[in-house]
């Protein structure tokens, strides 16, 4: 333990009077020795607090390696007890600690599988050889990269203008083609008979060929407000017809070059190579009963082609089930014809229960029946008794 040094004390002033009492010499001396008493005092009480913090800690430790040890003993681990980290650490400084924990048993685990590693094995992942290896082979090979990058751009550009210019030549062929078919003498008179048939049975045809002949005329005379604002809603509908076409257009992908056709991309997922031997183990996954296959021949005929209500009271079934079923079965259970009898049984019972009656007839139709073409069939067919079929 240190001693604070005790500060010098001043000498006595002079007194001004050479016949001063004794008593004023003797009290600087005593508050001197007070003052040393008290420092002594106060360094004393700071070494007992001291030992006594060092005498907790060394019973700390000793409580701790007892734990250690007891827990090495119940549960063998190869991971060492830390001790408690003190309470004024950060958030920060405990996941850290946790982190490093962790990491450390990832380690021990993973001990047995090979020499021991000196971690860390770099600061950056830019320290290690393999990044340094490829970053030299990417020098080497980056010009000739770049090149064959630049070829390839260029050849599809290429390509891309010759379809283009290939396309435009082939569809002014086809423009003038079509010309030549609509402006011919005989398609016109077609046109103009099948124009009047349709505008005949569609009179709104013909009403929006007028609004657009009128809107080709009144194009090159604007004499009020009124025609150029008719011009510009027609212009703005127009527009958006033509906006929406292209919208709904699907735009084919570019053909693909010789280079390209060449790589062919085979799939195999899901490839089945023995269908047989695979449908036959499959049919052991999903076996139905004879009381299931009961149930769904009931309740088909109570709710036809409805697998959803069906498979409802098949508690083992899905409506998947149910429809892989009813088409692997169709052919021998022949559900037409059970629906068939079913439907011939519920109506004669129907008919067997309710008889028609019918319609009562009045005194006043009887006397005047009304016009063959009007009346009833069964009051044409009536005849009163005792009465002709033809009025009086």
């Amino acid at each position: 333990p240190t001693v604070e040094p005790i500060s010098p004390t001043s000498p006595p002033e002079a007194a001004g009077d050479d016949g001063a009492d004794a008593s004023a010499g003797a009290a600087p001396k005593s508050s001197a020795k007070d003052n040393l008493l008290l420092d002594i005092s106060r360094v004393d009480r700071e070494i007992n607090k001291i030992e006594h913090h060092i005498f907790n800690l060394k019973r700390k430790q000793v409580e701790l390696e007892q734990k250690a040890k007891q827990s090495t003993k119940t549960e063998p681990s190869d991971v060492a007890v830390e001790a408690p980290l003190p309470q004024h650490f950060s958030l920060s400084h405990k996941i850290y600690s946790e982190n490093r924990r962790k990491a450390k048993e990832a380690h021990a685990a993973l001990s047995h599988l090979g020499p021991p590693v000196d971690l860390p094995l770099y600061h950056q992942p830019t320290d290690t050889p393999v990044y340094q290896e490829n970053r030299r082979k990417h020098e080497l090979f980056k010009g000739r990269l770049i090149a064959h990058l630049r070829r390839k751009r260029r050849e599809k550009c290429l390509a891309e203008v010759k379809m283009m210019e290939d396309y435009a030549r082939r569809t002014d062929t086809w423009n003038r083609l079509v010309e030549k078919m609509e402006s011919s003498p005989e398609r016109k008179r077609r046109d103009a008979e099948n124009r009047e048939l349709f505008e005949k049975t569609f009179p709104k045809i013909r009403k929006e060929r007028e609004d657009r002949e009128r809107f080709l005329r009144v194009g090159s005379r604007v004499k009020s407000d009124a025609d150029l604002e008719e011009i510009m809603d027609n212009l703005h509908e127009q527009e958006m017809e033509v906006k929406k076409m292209r919208d709904y257009a699907a735009v084919p992908p570019m053909l693909l070059s010789a280079d390209a056709r060449r790589c062919v991309y085979v799939n195999t997922n899901g490839l089945l190579e023995d269908v047989s031997s695979e449908y036959k183990d499959r049919r052991l996954f999903n076996v139905w009963t004879d009381s299931e296959k009961e149930v769904f021949r009931e309740k088909y005929l109570t709710y036809p082609k409805n697998f959803g209500a069906i498979a409802a009271f098949l508690e083992r079934k899905s409506v998947s089930d149910c429809v892989q079923y009813y088409y692997l079965s169709k052919k021998t259970e022949n559900y037409k014809l059970l629906l068939k009898k079913s439907g011939q049984k519920n109506r004669s019972g129907r008919n067997k229960n309710k008889t028609v009656a019918p319609p009562p007839v009045e005194p006043a139709q009887l006397a005047t029946p009304p016009a063959p073409s009007i009346a009833p069939r069964f009051q044409r067919d009536y005849k009163p008794e005792g009465g002709s079929s033809d009025p009086a």
